[in-house]
């Protein structure tokens, strides 16, 4: 691996140029608050493992400043992206572009916004639910990523930097399995009718680090692929996954003053899922266990410099909605015309039918194709010295990731999904083979170019910003 940084001759304070702030607040949310993760169960917040935080960081060098905010939620809609930006700009004088919220896309946690349904789409007060979030976790979400921000705006710190990359290739399993008649399943378990696993993993594990006068590390960004999905499930458990508790391992073993934040890859077809393994335990604190072992490792051959370049890029590229199979969007229209509002296919109400959520899926997105018929995906790329983040909305496939970094001209370059709420980007092959990333669907709405197209235009992001 290239070692570009120049190393530090001493601990002079006054050589430092790099200044770092950082914050958390709690987003835990209340008791009966609906958690994200499933089509059409509603999962309220019962069982509380973890607590969820906002997390902020500010790096200012030369005048320039850029604020990353990650959020242990589902996701978050660019509408409540924009409040965070908008704010930032008037409360701190941030550029617009050089702030990037990422929801790590726990699935032990609510949402930020309507992600599963538009705003247009009518539903009764009772199913709110079904949209993908409630309003009231929204405003209570919101105040505390405020409170985060001015925390880390009060903290600021003069440091060092430093990054580098190891590898951890026992954490994450491509999800998709493609069976003996050419379909896809998504199972857990060894099951006799797959062939293989349809993809690659991106097995990097990604740390920044930020060190005071004294050589403490005091930060870190961190960043690695697959979906926290470990205790995923109809009950209710509020859970930080693995990437909460990759935060707090690491602080265990460098000391609870060092604040660190995850940023999540291209982990559309990623899960910790080992399918073929018989001996797999489900157990997000042994992920974590794993990732932080690996982290050490790379802190230890880490140099750091005093020094640090900070860069940003952003374009908004106008990718078509496509169009619904006719057959399955007149099936839809007759369903909804039968059966208009979602109901309860059990007795405790804690689920509504399947087939309807499917059909009024169809139904929502080809009506916001009918209004506009693109979606306005934000392609943004912050440079922190000779890493790039990339900040992608949805769920790329974990082959578009590997493919950026190949072919970006930075020593290191790590994916941030989930900046926004685009749904699936699969390769274009995949569409071909089906299964849930495929369905028409919020969830699932671009044209199959539309994985060439964020890929290459993130490729050239990079490499252009790179070059001026």
């Amino acid at each position: 691996m290239t070692n570009f940084m120049e190393g530090l001759k001493n601990n002079n304070l006054t050589q430092l140029s790099i200044e770092l702030g950082c914050g958390a607040a709690d987003i835990t949310p209340p008791e009966g608050t609906f958690l994200m993760g499933t089509i059409h169960c509603k999962r309220s917040a019962v069982l509380f493992k973890d607590p969820l935080y906002a997390k902020a960081m500010i790096i200012q060098s030369n005048q320039r400043k850029v604020l990353i905010v990650s959020l242990d939620v589902t996701f978050i809609i660019e509408k409540y992206i924009h409040i965070i930006r908008n704010w930032a700009v008037e409360r701190f004088g941030f550029d617009w572009e050089s702030v990037m919220v990422h929801a790590t896309q726990n699935h032990g946690a609510p949402a930020i916004g309507y992600t599963k349904f538009s705003d247009t789409f009518p539903f009764p007060e009772e199913f709110e639910w079904v949209r993908g979030q409630q309003a009231s976790y929204h405003n209570y979400a919101m105040e505390r990523i405020f409170e985060a921000i001015e925390q880390a705006a009060s903290d600021i710190k003069l440091v060092q930097y430093g990054v580098a990359s190891g590898i951890e290739g026992r954490a994450s399993f491509n999800r998709r399995m493609v069976m003996r008649d050419g379909s896809i399943g998504m199972p857990r378990g060894i099951l006799a009718n797959s062939l293989y696993l349809e993809g690659p993993i991106d097995a990097e594990v990604g740390v920044m680090c930020f060190k005071n006068a004294q050589s403490e590390v005091v930060a870190a960004i961190l960043n690695y692929t697959c979906h926290p999905v470990h205790e995923l499930g109809v009950v209710g458990i509020v859970t930080a996954d693995w990437p909460g508790k990759w935060s707090l391992q690491l602080a265990d073993k460098l000391g609870f003053n060092c604040f660190s934040l995850v940023l999540n890859g291209a982990c559309g077809n990623i899960n910790p899922w080992g399918n073929y393994d018989p001996d797999y335990i489900e157990d997000s604190a042994r992920m974590a266990k794993l990732l932080t072992t690996e982290t050490e490792k790379v802190i230890s051959r880490m140099d750091f410099t005093n020094k640090v370049t900070l860069d940003w890029a952003f374009k908004v590229l106008k990718i078509p909605i496509r169009e619904p199979d006719p057959d399955k969007l007149a099936a839809a229209e007759a369903l909804l015309v039968k059966q208009p509002a979602p109901f309860w296919v059990d007795t405790v109400n804690e689920i509504i039918d399947h087939d309807w959520v499917l059909a009024a899926q169809v139904v929502d997105v080809n009506n916001q194709r009918k209004q506009q018929a693109y979606y306005e995906y934000e392609l943004q790329v912050l440079r922190i010295g000779n890493a790039v983040y990339v900040g992608l909305p949805g769920e790329l496939f974990v082959e578009g990731g590997l493919k950026i970094k190949q072919h970006s001209k930075a020593d290191f370059t790590y994916i941030v999904h989930a900046t926004g709420n685009a749904g699936y980007i699969p390769f274009k092959e995949a569409f071909s083979r089906g299964g849930h990333e495929l369905n028409y669907s919020n969830w699932s709405k671009l044209v199959p170019d539309a994985f060439e197209i964020i890929v290459e235009e993130a490729i050239t992001l990079i490499n252009k910003m790179l070059n001026t």
